[in-house]
């Protein structure tokens, strides 16, 4: 038998749904607690939220959070905003799970120079996580999100029936 086959499998098959659990459960407090801001997000990323936020302040250049949790009904207002600022309706956004947030300049909001986007990607990625600024076609700046599972395996925990 070969068990380190086993291992990976079983291992696999803990990541494919502890996380989904883990999401869950907090999405509870985030809803039975009413929670905002950095205690919205999922909490793996709250803490590199604070970990890019100590960063950027060392550079020079503190951020502020302005999205972490989002509604659907958020979602969808801003997929239905012109011009468009983001392709994912409600239910295909990490937002809905406390596993995105969108950061901005301290003292410039979303007028922050090129070069300010450049390094803040730069730094979001040195600690791990997926900057929007390299999504194809329609670039986030602000965004970023926990490298995870398709979304498409959360959203059947999330419709309503």
């Amino acid at each position: 038998m070969n068990y380190q086959a086993l291992y990976e499998a079983l291992l696999q098959d803990t990541r494919n749904t502890a996380w989904p659990h883990a999401v869950a459960q907090h999405l509870a407090q985030v809803a039975l607690y009413e929670l905002t801001g950095k205690w919205s997000l999922y909490p793996d990323l709250r803490t590199k939220y604070e970990q890019l936020s100590t960063r950027m302040r060392e550079l020079g250049h503190p951020i502020v959070l302005v999205e972490g949790f989002r509604t659907a009904k958020r979602q969808n207002e801003l997929f239905n905003k012109v011009p468009k600022v983001t392709n994912a309706k409600a239910l295909e956004s990490f937002h809905q799970l406390g596993l995105a947030m969108d950061v901005v300049s301290e003292s410039q909001g979303y007028n922050a120079p090129p070069s300010f986007w450049s390094l803040l990607g730069h730094e979001g990625e040195a600690l791990g996580l997926t900057w929007g600024g390299k999504f194809p076609g329609l670039a986030d700046n602000p965004h970023f999100e926990l490298p995870t599972l398709h979304w498409s395996i959360y959203k059947k925990y999330l419709e309503v029936l």
